[in-house]
């Protein structure tokens, strides 16, 4: 899609292509911004809720353990673990560093 209609002056072909050239940029810009902008203002229940759905083994670091396994749930002050030594529920306000992948 060019910016003016195809009957351009030919002096202005090159100016339509600078300018959607000029607006990608800009566009490509702000996604990025909106993007860091995101990953800033999510919360630690957000990220484990996208852990969640995920379906990723999570590292959850608390003030007095580690904890190792699946996320089965998360809820608005816990979150639950699960691996193959059993099932754990952990709540967030104890929760200090978080590792996946």
């Amino acid at each position: 899609m060019t910016v003016f209609d195809d009957s351009l002056h030919p002096d202005l072909v090159d100016l339509d292509a600078r300018i959607r050239i000029r607006l990608d940029s800009i566009l490509q810009a702000e996604q990025e911004a909106a993007a860091v902008y995101a990953r800033r203002s999510t919360t630690l229940r957000d990220r484990l809720i996208d852990l969640e759905e995920g379906g990723v083994r999570v590292e959850v670091f608390t003030t007095s353990a580690r904890h190792r396994g699946t996320l089965l749930a998360v809820g608005r002050d816990h979150l639950e673990l699960g691996s193959p030594e059993g099932h754990v529920i952990i709540r967030l306000r104890r929760v200090v560093a978080l590792g996946w992948g």
